[in-house]
């Protein structure tokens, strides 16, 4: 199977989407009524500097997984711990979308 890789302005693109989409079909900021716009807003700019943590680290390590490079930042045990808890919330949110809990 051939390797396909993305670049930064398509990771971008697919995270800007995605949060727009989540904050509009799930009514995310419910609670704030007239001001929803602020918390996807909000949660845009968050995104962004997530983004970019994501894309300075990539550049870093262009050759390690996340869990990988984790566990090269923080240290062997700390490092094991965030990549575990990574992989269950992973995994935790592909569940909940396929069983609908």
């Amino acid at each position: 199977m051939a390797k396909i890789k993305i670049d930064g302005f398509q990771l971008f693109c697919m995270m800007v989407i995605f949060m727009f989409g989540s904050n509009i079909l799930l009514d995310i900021g419910k609670g704030a009524k007239q001001d929803v716009w602020i918390v996807t807003l909000l949660s845009t700019l968050i995104g962004c500097v997530l983004y970019l943590v994501y894309i300075s680290l990539y550049k870093k390590y262009p050759d390690i997984p996340m869990t990988g490079y984790v566990r090269k930042i923080w240290g062997k045990y700390v490092g094991g711990v965030i990549s575990f808890c990574y992989i269950y919330l992973f995994c935790l949110s592909c569940f909940k979308s396929i069983t609908g809990f």
